[in-house]
């Protein structure tokens, strides 16, 4: 399977409210039709490259990655709210799994909503389940009233304006009952194992990056560092080397004063 070239950008905001694009690839916004099938254990090989250049630069007091979300085609979705992350230099197998739950519109006891029908008729563009109805709403409360947007409580994809102060309760209270359960929903669920490919380098790996933050944060280098070990084992030889030097010397007078303690009484036993 081939990534196309066309993607959507979708501007969201992440858990510390800061703006983000992000890019929506085989993306189906605003068309009701177009989705491929794929067959079950189809192998999807997708690989990421991303650069830092002037043009795309990135939050230096955040971490380094990359921010995932698999959903349907035809509706945008915030992934710093149903995502994963992914960490550079390591490979991901991600296994995709989806649920559908089909219920049946009232007068049953669902209470459900159709909301592909709703869909169908804004071309495409529009919720498609309980969860993104009422975010839309949220979206559309907040600019009815305060005429921008909350980004530490606005989910849903959009262009507007941020609040420079905080938005109330108040405001969305009329998406608190506001949306039905979906008749017809899909949900999405990804068990994704890490593999990383510097697994086997991990003690080197480690070793390095000590060394790294020694030498960064202390200003002490591997060469310092031998270097000290060298002069620790030069002044321990050193003072071994006294020590036998020093016993050397008490064995040689002890043994001196016992010959001469030896040798007085013959003379005087001949005399």
């Amino acid at each position: 399977m081939h990534i196309v070239n066309d993607f959507e950008v979708v501007n969201v905001f992440d858990t510390k409210g800061l703006p983000n694009n992000c890019y929506a690839f085989n993306s189906l916004w605003g068309r009701i039709q177009g989705a491929r099938s794929i067959k079950t254990k189809t192998l999807v090989v997708f690989e990421l490259k991303s650069e830092r250049t002037q043009t795309n630069q990135f939050y230096t007091g955040t971490p380094f990655a990359l921010q995932i979300a698999l959903h349907n085609p035809y509706s945008l979705v915030n992934p710093f709210m149903n995502g994963f992350s992914l960490k550079p230099c390591s490979n991901y197998y991600v296994f995709p799994s989806k649920q559908i739950n089909d219920l049946l519109p009232p007068p049953y006891t669902s209470q459900c909503y159709n909301y592909t029908a709703n869909w169908i008729s804004r071309s495409g563009r529009g919720p498609r389940n309980k969860r993104l109805c009422s975010e839309e709403c949220y979206l559309n409360q907040s600019i009815e009233i305060k005429d921008c947007v909350d980004p530490f409580f606005i989910a849903y994809p959009n262009m507007e304006k941020i609040c420079p102060d905080e938005v109330h309760a108040h405001v969305y209270q009329k998406c608190k009952n506001y949306c039905r359960p979906a008749c017809l929903r899909e949900d999405i669920t990804a068990d994704v194992q890490e593999q990383s490919p510097l697994k086997m380098n991990a003690s080197i790996s480690l070793f390095s990056y000590i060394g790294g933050y020694l030498g960064l944060w202390l200003g002490i280098s591997l060469v310092a560092i031998c270097d000290a070990i060298e002069t620790a084992l030069l002044i321990i030889q050193w003072t071994w080397q006294e020590i036998r030097r020093h016993r050397r010397i008490k064995n040689k007078a002890h043994y001196t004063h016992s010959f001469r303690m030896n040798e007085m009484p013959q003379r005087m036993w001949v005399l």
